[in-house]
Parts: structure tokens; C-alpha cells; sequence
């Protein structure tokens, strides 16, 4: 307060009436009537009222007031109906410095579990609202001097009920959490003196923050019956005391702040449908404790191994360096696979017995020995594979995936028995896996145990007389390896049409449509040929070979200068002779040079053959015998290297017929030199009938249909010769395998 204030004196201190001098100029003074500015009034300290002995009637008045105020304290502690209607309400009607003196308290929270009726049991928690909660509570509260007034309606904070309540909050872990507001709770305790000074001191509640993750309230039947409104503005006491008693107290207990009972039975109600997070501590300094979470965060679920993505072929002990593994398998996945080599034998290293580890190593390799074209690192990966199948805890899913590798790579490596012995380890371990029989039933076709596979293929079919990939596969045996296509037929057919995996493929509807015709079903037979040019197993209906590359012209028969090679023609055309007299030599059987055809292409006669090159390579023995012949055929790379043809002379007895067939592949053009050619022998290609002449070559391409009769009285010999397809390039030549 200034010196000169309400017109006193600023050199003297002022005088009281009775005598007394006032405090110094600094001690503050009460509030001053809005009516009297200009008069002094007597100083009040901070504890006390000294009313002025004056006969003045300011301090009268102010005595009549504090009596006044004392008997509406006493009046209010007397009924409680009125103290509750005080509690909530007058505290919007009083001026603030009186309101203080006549309310116990603003706002006094319990953290106990609820409001207690006389008889200690709760009431029903009505809390309607989703609103957080941030408790402020005093752990140390300030001694405040015995009071002789009655308790207040609402038990007084206990930190040790504080405390417990937040204890309960950390264990509910299996309780659904709930979405806490702020709202700022303070309460001040007063005390009225026996004597006629009044003391106000403020109880300052220290912070304890609780946090909870948000869930949507979800309300039981009974929770819906019940719904509280908190009393308006507008509400007037009048109102309030026309009000059931029931509703004076829900209103009271709303306008209150509802307390910390509806609260914990707002946890209550929430939790009995959702999970509760628990809260977590993060400091506790000079007498606060904070526990802090985040709201709106789901709660972490704890990842588990059923969870992870590549379960199925990850192991336990995996699982635990699944992060390891997976960025190995990264590397792998963006071709990086120096790196990636390196991150699985980092992890190998360490964990030498990690099936993923191991198959992630193995795949690397054979990746690496495809851009190498090294057959050494493809033994390695080979062998690194192997051992995927030997670790104790190879999961079943792995197992399966390494041994499908292992198999194919041991077969693409020419080790077709370890591949038998790759599939026969499935088996030990899936004996009830059907698909594994076939597959070894497959694997004994391609070394050609055809017994061994057909014993296979029957056993599936034992225990799945349907299987179709059994069935087209022991058809197939049936009509190729017995010659027997009417037997075959009735496999391929119902195999063909199961749709199971593997029998859609161009083999099968080769050997149906082949059968069909050997047995006077051509029709059929092209019918079925139709529907796999349709399906993309054939080139076209007459053109079925199954080893082709894209894009190559297709012509049934060819002229000298479209095939690019009329200079190497005509050079064997300028030696027919020679090449004549050679062939015709090596006829006599004492020679052994001609032997049966072998692919079981004739329906009758007698058909042999004397091979010079097949499939890049020279046959040095035979070439020795007709060295002249073949030192022409040295001066023309394009036939002797390729790879996927053969040179050779071909002798047909009169009375031969050549069943309607497709050669293998659309990579190579096929040329026949003429060399003894009597009437009667012609050829057959697509719809176009030819016939041979000596010292003449006649050009097609052997992978459309043709058929040879010989119905003439002598001997057909003709030369041979296989030239790579014009329109490949030196590149597609080196890539593509032998045929």
C-alpha cells in the first residue's frame, strides 16, 4: 500500500481514537467500502480484525458482520442439507473474501474409492462423462491447527489411499485403459479461532500426474438407466431445494467435481471390456512422483514367433536372429549378393547350426554359379544345401524348400542318383506326402530307371487311384517305354483332364495325340494337339516341338538362300560323290557303323542310322571311318557346333514308314543330301509331300510334323545335317543346353 493513501498524511503516522499508533506505513489494510474512499479505516492484519473503539458506526458494523457470518457458519454446520447447498452453489453468490470465510473448503477430493454412506458401503458410481483426470494431491500436506468444527461431508485427502489407488492402476495390466482429462482440483482448509480472529491458510496439493492409454467407453445395460445432469448456471436455490433429496446430492457431488470416486468406478466400468495399460513411474524427486504414458498409444504387444512373418520357415533358435537373417535376405533380394554372402556367414560364424542361415547361403551360390557359369560353386552350393536337410531343427516348410533345390540342382548337374537320394530323404521324413512319391518317380525317369518309376507311380495311385500327375506320368511310361499307346491312352486322357499340378504340360498332350494317331484316332489326335496350341504348350497345331526359343521364323521348308548357308551347301552339293561313297562303305554289317533308329518312330521296316557330330560334339571313331566326309563338315561351324543337331547318314530299307512326328526343338533347320535315292521314297511336311534327289539337298525344319514312306524296291541313303536356326545369335547359341 502507498504512503498517501485515503487522504492521511504522508510525513506522520496517524492516530487511532484511542490513542494507539497505527502499524507502519507498509502493513496492508482490508478492503475499503466502495462508499467511503475518502475515510479511513482502521488497518487489518492478515490474522486479525482490531475493531476501533471509535463510537463511530464503521466498527460497529464490522463486528455485526463477523457475529453475522459466525452464526451462518454454525447454522451451516448444523444442517446438512444446507451445508451441501453451500458447498456447491453459494460460492457463485458470495463475494469472493466472504465466500472463503464461510465454505470449509472450495473443493475437497478424496482418492478413496467413492463417496461411503453411513452404513460404509459405495454407492453406484453415475459418472456419465468420458473426461481424464489429472489427480493434483498433496503428499506432504502442512499441519493445520485442531479444529473443533464438524467434518466436512467428503472424507479429507490420504496420501496413503493416493498411493494405493495408483498401486491398483499399475496392476490392472489385464484391464482396458482409460481416456483421462484434465481438470485441476484445489482445496483450501480453513479454520475458525475460538477467538474473534480469522485465519485462512491454503493447503497447496502437490502434483501426481496419471496417465492412462484411451479406450471408447462402452456402457453395461445398467450404466445406460442412469444418467446425471450437473446443475447449470441458470439453476436458482430455489430450484435446488424443490429437488428430490436424491437429486440434491447427485447434484452436489457433480458440482463438485464429481470426485475422485467417479473416477476409479469409471475405471471400474471401463475395464470390464477392456485391457488396462499400465502406468508407468519415470521419476520421483523432493516429494513428487509422476508416472507418464501416452495417450492414445495402443499398448505394445510383445512380438512373437507364430506372429512373424516368415514363420513358417524359421525355427525358435531363428527366431531370436530373425533380424540378422533378414537383412541377409535383403541383400539377397536386391541381387547384392557379395554382401549378402558375407551377412550369412557372418551369421553362420556365430550360429553354425541356423537352417535359414544355411539355406540363405546355399541360394547365394547358386545364384553366384549362374552368373559365373561355374559348375564348382554350384558343388558348393549343392553341398551347402545338403546340409540344410541334416540340421536337427530345420523347420518343415525349410526342409521341403532345400530338398525341391537340392534335387533340381543335383539333376541340372548330371547327379540324377543323388538327386533319387535327395527325394528319398523327403520321403523318410513326409511318408504321407504323395506329391514326394511322384517326384521321385520323376526322378527315376530322367537317369531311366523306367521300372523303378513305374513302381513309384503305381504306389501313389494305390493309395490315390485319381492322382492325375500319377496318371499321366505312368502313361506316359506305358506308351513310350511298352510301346503300348491303346494302354496309355486312357492315363494320359484322364491325367490331362484332372487339371492337377503338372499334367498341363506339352508332353503329355504330345504323347496323347501321338497315340491317338498310331491308333487310327487322327482326328482326335489333332484335336488334342489344337488344344494344347491353344493352351501355349505347342507352337502350333503342327508345329510341337517343346524345347524353342521366341521369336524364330517358322517355315515348314526352306529354299538354299533363305537359311544363309547356301555357300556351305553347296559345297557339300560339289562332294556328293565323295560323301556317297563313304556312306555306302560302312553299310556292310561287319562294320557295325549303322545301328536300329531309337526313338521308336516306325511303325514298320528297317531304319538305321551312322552318326558323325550329335549335340556340338565329333564322334572321332565314326568320323575316322569316312574322313573325307567329315573334313568337309569341319569347314561348316554352324552344323558341327550345334548343339541341339546331329549329322549323320540315314539308311531306309524299302517297306519303312515313319509315324507322324515333331521334332524337339525349333533352334535348328534340318538338310538331307541326297546319296541314293531309287523311286518311291517321299516325305511328308505339314500338307506337303516332297521327294529326295541325288547330289540335291532338300531343306525343312523338323519341328513341324512329317511323316517318311519308302515304298520303293532299293535302299534310300541320304546325309543328314543340322544347322543352327539363321536368326540366332552367337550368344543364344553358347546359352542354350544340348538337346
Amino acid at each position: 500500500m502507498s504512503k498517501k493513501k485515503n487522504g492521511q498524511n504522508k510525513k506522520t503516522p496517524s492516530k487511532s481514537q484511542n490513542g494507539n499508533t497505527s502499524a507502519n506505513n507498509n502493513a496492508p489494510s482490508t478492503p475499503k467500502d466502495k462508499g467511503e474512499e475518502k475515510k479511513s479505516v482502521p488497518p487489518v492484519t492478515t490474522s486479525t480484525f482490531k475493531p476501533q473503539t471509535s463510537s463511530s458506526w464503521k466498527p460497529i458494523w464490522i463486528l455485526i458482520s463477523v457475529s453475522g457470518i459466525v452464526a451462518m457458519v454454525a447454522v451451516v454446520y448444523v444442517n446438512e442439507d444446507i451445508r451441501n447447498f453451500i458447498g456447491s452453489s453459494a460460492a457463485r453468490y458470495l463475494p469472493e473474501h466472504l465466500a472463503e470465510v464461510v465454505l470449509p473448503s472450495k473443493i475437497t477430493v478424496s482418492h478413496s474409492p467413492g463417496p461411503v454412506h453411513d452404513n460404509g458401503e459405495e454407492p453406484f458410481n453415475d459418472l456419465d462423462s468420458e473426461e481424464s483426470i489429472y489427480h493434483k494431491v498433496d503428499k506432504h500436506p502442512t499441519p493445520q491447527p485442531a479444529s473443533e468444527e464438524p467434518e466436512s461431508i467428503f472424507p479429507p485427502v490420504s496420501r496413503d489411499t493416493i498411493q494405493q489407488t495408483a498401486e491398483d492402476l499399475e496392476n490392472k495390466e489385464d484391464q482396458s485403459p482409460v481416456r483421462l482429462k484434465e481438470i485441476k482440483i484445489e482445496s483450501k482448509f480453513e479454520d475458525l479461532h475460538k477467538s474473534d480472529e480469522i485465519q485462512t491458510e491454503s493447503l497447496s496439493l502437490e502434483p501426481m500426474i496419471i496417465e492412462a492409454r484411451s479406450v471408447n467407453l462402452v456402457d453395461t445395460p445398467e450404466e445406460k438407466d442412469v444418467q446425471v445432469n450437473p446443475p447449470t448456471e441458470s439453476r436458482t436455490s430455489a430450484d435446488f431445494e424443490s429437488a428430490p433429496k436424491s437429486e440434491q446430492k447427485e447434484e452436489i457431488r457433480s458440482e463438485s467435481g464429481r470426485g475422485s470416486a467417479e473416477f476409479v468406478e469409471q475405471t471400474n466400468r471401463e475395464t470390464k471390456e477392456q485391457d488396462v495399460s499400465k502406468a508407468e513411474k519415470t521419476s520421483e524427486s523432493l516429494g513428487e512422483k509422476e508416472v507418464e504414458g501416452t495417450q492414445g498409444e495402443e499398448k505394445k504387444k510383445k512380438p512373437r514367433w507364430k506372429d512373424y512373418e516368415k514363420y513358417s520357415i524359421t525355427s525358435k533358435a531363428d527366431y531370436k536372429i530373425s533380424k540378422k537373417l533378414d537383412t541377409a535376405d535383403t541383400f539377397f533380394e536386391k541381387g547384392q549378393l557379395d554382401e549378402a554372402q558375407k551377412h550369412y556367414e557372418s551369421i553362420l560364424a556365430k550360429y553354425p547350426d541356423s537352417p535359414r542361415a544355411m539355406y540363405g547361403k546355399a541360394e547365394t551360390l547358386n545364384k553366384l554359379a549362374e552368373l559365373r557359369q561355374s559348375n564348382p560353386v554350384l558343388e558348393e552350393s549343392i553341398e551347402t544345401m545338403s546340409r540344410v536337410l541334416q540340421l536337427p531343427d530345420t523347420p518343415d516348410e525349410l526342409f521341403i524348400a532345400a530338398g525341391r533345390k537340392l534335387a533340381d540342382r543335383q539333376q541340372f548337374r548330371g547327379w540324377g542318383g543323388k538327386a533319387v537320394g535327395t527325394w528319398k530323404q523327403i520321403i523318410q521324413r513326409f511318408p504321407d506326402r504323395l506329391e514326394f512319391q511322384n517326384q521321385l518317380g520323376v526322378s527315376y525317369l530322367m537317369i531311366g530307371q523306367n521300372e523303378k518309376a513305374r513302381n513309384a507311380f503305381k504306389t501313389v495311385l494305390e493309395k490315390s487311384p485319381s492322382d492325375g500327375f500319377a496318371q499321366v506320368h505312368l502313361g506316359f511310361i506305358i506308351k513310350t517305354g511298352d510301346n503300348n499307346p491303346q494302354a496309355a491312352i486312357p492315363l494320359l486322357r484322364a491325367g490331362i483332364e484332372s487339371g492337377a499340378p503338372g499334367t498341363i504340360d506339352g508332353r503329355f498332350f504330345f504323347h496323347l495325340g501321338d497315340a491317338l494317331q498310331r491308333t487310327n484316332q487322327s482326328d482326335e489326335a489333332y484335336r488334342i494337339y489344337s488344344l494344347g496350341a491353344e493352351k501355349g504348350l505347342f507352337l502350333s497345331t503342327y508345329q510341337r516341338s517343346l524345347y524353342n526359343s521366341e521369336g524364330l521364323t517358322g517355315r515348314p521348308w526352306w529354299k538354299p538362300e533363305q537359311t544363309g548357308y547356301a555357300h556351305y551347301l553347296k559345297l557339300l552339293e560339289d562332294n556328293w560323290q565323295t560323301i556317297r561313297e563313304e556312306g555306302l562303305s560302312q553299310l556292310d554289317p561287319k562294320t557295325g557303323a549303322f545301328i536300329p533308329e531309337e526313338e521308336n518312330l516306325r511303325e514298320k521296316g528297317d531304319w538305321k542310322q551312322f552318326t558323325l557330330y550329335q549335340r556340338g560334339r565329333k564322334n572321332e571313331n565314326n568320323c575316322a571311318k569316312v574322313p573325307k566326309t567329315c573334313a568337309l563338315l569341319d569347314r561348316i561351324p554352324d552344323a558341327t557346333s550345334c548343339k541341339r543337331g546331329q549329322i549323320k547318314f540315314s539308311v531306309m530299307h524299302p517297306g519303312v514308314h515313319v509315324w507322324p512326328h515333331c521334332g524337339p526343338t525349333n533352334c535348328r533347320i534340318r538338310a538331307h543330301l541326297g546319296l541314293v535315292v531309287p523311286p518311291g521314297p517321299k516325305i511328308r511336311v505339314t500338307n506337303e509331300t516332297r521327294e529326295w534327289l541325288e547330289g540335291k539337298f532338300i531343306i525343312f525344319d523338323d519341328s513341324f510334323e512329317h511323316e517318311v514312306w519308302h515304298d520303293g524296291k532299293d535302299l534310300r541313303l541320304v546325309l543328314i545335317i543340322d544347322f543352327w536356326h539363321p536368326e540366332l545369335t552367337e550368344q543364344q547359341r553358347r546359352n542354350l543346353s544340348p538337346i
